[in-house]
């Protein structure tokens, strides 16, 4: 059976996971202060165009080869 000292050792990893997952998810910024705005990170994302041939969406037109 369950017994009160395993619910409550259950909780306490429970606790100890939801902690650490907490600490580990902060993000790291290279002047050690807020994050900047603008997204995820501040990086950016490029929007695929779809290609006309093969209907694959790509990056960019100018460097894609069709494979038939």
């Amino acid at each position: 059976m369950i017994s009160p000292v395993k619910i409550i050792l259950l909780l306490v990893v429970i606790g100890v996971v939801f902690l650490a997952a907490r600490f580990f998810r902060k993000p790291v910024t290279d002047d050690g202060g807020k994050p900047k705005e603008g997204g995820a990170s501040g990086k950016s994302h490029t929007d695929l165009v779809k290609c006309p041939e093969c209907e694959t969406y790509v990056a960019s037109l100018d460097d894609h080869i069709c494979k038939s």
